[in-house]
């Protein structure tokens, strides 16, 4: 796999939902979403520091659409992925 054949974005989010639903994802979305989405920045915050901030929380976000959409999709036999 390289970026000049990126897989199958079904394939992405069956391979997120079986990371996030382990013991060990789910451990690390906890972590992620407590680091990320429990702080509030103060008024000395430079932008550059909130941009930041919000870019990790959209990445959180997007990791956690990814698991929910291939925890519903129907699971596919392996020659698929």
């Amino acid at each position: 796999m390289d970026e000049a054949n990126p897989p199958d974005i079904r394939a992405v989010e069956r391979a997120c939902a079986r990371l996030f639903a382990s013991a060990d994802g789910a451990l690390l979305m906890v972590h992620l979403r407590r680091q990320l989405f429990h702080i509030a920045l103060g008024p000395e915050a430079t932008e550059a520091r909130l941009r930041h901030l919000e870019g990790q929380r959209a990445l959180v976000l997007s990791l956690a659409a990814l698991a929910r959409r291939g925890a519903a999709a129907p699971f596919a036999s392996q020659q698929e992925e």
